[in-house]
């Protein structure tokens, strides 16, 4: 009954979320990623503001940048690099619309989801040309280096390397 109990409330969580727009096709987009005058924090979890003793509440001082007016140019590679807790990545979620936007105008095309089907469907992809015009893609960094020393690491891989090609 516990587990019954735990699985209810997730699926009472996730329906009663914020509903997800639909996504306009890749034409019908402005491919211009800009923000003017944008202010932008973590969303806030609206189904959490029910009564459960179990919810802890939303803390009172949430992360936000504020008056955020940045182009990107379009075409061109653009690194977003800053010191731990900075705000890189509730920047790059805004554009993917996972944030809440609290002010300002923020533009960034969106996937449609069958977007990389459609256009792999249509073209030939080659070795040049394998950057798709409006579509968006979010890799987010992982820790590579995990409570070991490069030295650990190196030798970690020279004895895999051995034991599987050698």
């Amino acid at each position: 009954m516990l587990q019954s109990l735990v699985s209810l409330r997730r699926i009472e969580k996730y329906l009663d979320g914020g509903e997800v727009k639909a996504i306009p096709s890749l034409d019908r987009q402005e491919k211009r990623i800009a923000l003017q005058s944008c202010t932008l924090t973590w969303p806030q979890d609206r189904s959490m503001m029910s009564t459960a003793p179990s919810i802890a509440p939303t803390p009172k001082q949430k992360f936000v940048l504020t008056d955020l007016t940045l182009n990107f140019p379009q075409g061109e590679l653009t690194l977003v690099c800053g010191k731990l807790g900075s705000g890189k990545t509730l920047l790059l979620l805004s554009l993917l619309g996972e944030t809440d936007v609290l002010a300002g105008q923020l533009s960034c095309p969106r996937s449609p989801p069958d977007s990389l089907v459609s256009f792999a469907e249509n073209a030939v992809i080659t070795k040049d040309e394998w950057v798709v015009q409006g579509s968006t893609a979010y890799v987010p960094q992982t820790a590579w280096l995990r409570n070991a020393s490069i030295r650990g690491v190196f030798l970690l891989s020279v004895y895999l390397k051995k034991s599987h090609f050698g």
